[in-house]
């Protein structure tokens, strides 16, 4: 678990041995996972005590996703494909299929997509009673690994092979041009722009017009990331770097309670610009991004958020 966007990190033990393959929160408080065998754990103490409750199932799950504090879906093998409408403490009993499903993001109760091997793709409009296929791609074995929405309409999936695919109205999808050959584990979307996926070999792809086009990240590559969304801040903040001092990577944390023109910037001793890390229109939330410093030289450094009326400096050290 982590309170920090990442930056340290500490150990919550589950109450079952299987793997699991799925985390999320239901709220700040709630939080779920899914794996192996068809087991379901949750959390009512943000992570430090968990119960196993009943799936209904014995096949392995591979993602879980929650559009409130109340309605959830879990999918995974023999086409498993499960819903909560409390909160995660019971679920539906499945029907069995032989598709494998890889990820699920449903956008309402009734309207969500299924990902999964052999290049499937699904769409259902009556809440998993009956699933639409799409065929993007003649290639075999080709699998889909994540789906996401980076708003109530436009899409990503994202796959073996560099796979990526995108909607605008979730009903149509589209190849999209990939940079990379690389197997794509996982795609998520800080706010409806800006968007990051891993995969092998430690890819990182980053897009900043909602999914259309995608760029291999490099040292300089600086891009937001939402996390603990469940936790809506009341003011403004931002926190001081850490590791400070650092070389040659740090992570500023920042906050806004509500939706914003954010710039972040990086200045010298001489108060020269030197790095422009946010320039960007955001929703509440709390970010954190990762500055790498590579190309400068030791010394003292600024960093400025300005979001809405609210304006601090604060100092960090690049010691090389």
């Amino acid at each position: 678990m982590t309170a920090d966007g990442g930056a340290t990190w500490t150990v919550r033990q589950s109450t079952t041995e299987m793997k699991l393959r799925s985390v999320r929160f239901i709220n700040s408080s709630e939080i779920i996972a899914c794996g192996d065998a068809g087991v379901i754990v949750r959390s009512e103490d943000a992570g430090d005590n968990w119960e196993v409750v009943n799936s209904n199932t014995g096949a392995n799950l591979r993602d879980i996703h929650f559009i409130d504090d109340n309605i959830g879906f879990a999918a995974g093998e023999s086409s498993t494909f499960l819903t909560s409408i409390d909160g995660g403490r019971t679920w539906s009993t499945p029907s069995a299929g032989s598709d494998n499903y890889s990820s699920v993001y449903m956008r309402t109760l009734m309207i969500g997509t299924v990902v999964g091997e052999d290049d499937l793709l699904l769409m259902t409009i009556d809440g998993g009673n009956t699933w639409t296929p799409f065929e993007l791609t003649a290639a075999v074995n080709n699998s889909y690994n994540s789906v996401t929405y980076a708003d109530a309409s436009v899409g990503v999936a994202v796959g073996n092979g560099g796979l990526i695919a995108r909607t605008e109205d979730g009903a149509a999808w589209t190849l999209i041009t990939s940079p990379t050959t690389e197997n794509l584990y996982s795609v998520e979307f800080s706010d409806g722009t800006h968007g990051v996926c891993v995969g092998s070999n430690d890819i990182r792809l980053y897009s900043d017009d909602a999914g259309v086009t995608w760029t291999i990240g490099n040292n300089n590559a600086i891009h937001p990331k939402v996390y603990n969304p469940g936790l809506m801040p009341n003011d403004f903040s931002l926190s001081q770097n850490y590791p400070n001092p650092f070389n040659p990577s740090t992570k500023i944390n920042y906050q806004l309670p509500s939706d914003s023109k954010v710039t972040l910037q990086v200045f010298d001793m001489s108060g020269r610009e030197v790095r422009s890390l946010v320039n960007s229109f955001q929703t509440a939330g709390t970010y954190s991004i990762t500055f790498d410093a590579n190309g400068l030289a030791s010394g003292i450094y600024f960093y400025r958020l300005a979001a809405g009326n609210f304006v601090k400096t604060m100092k960090m050290s690049l010691v090389k």
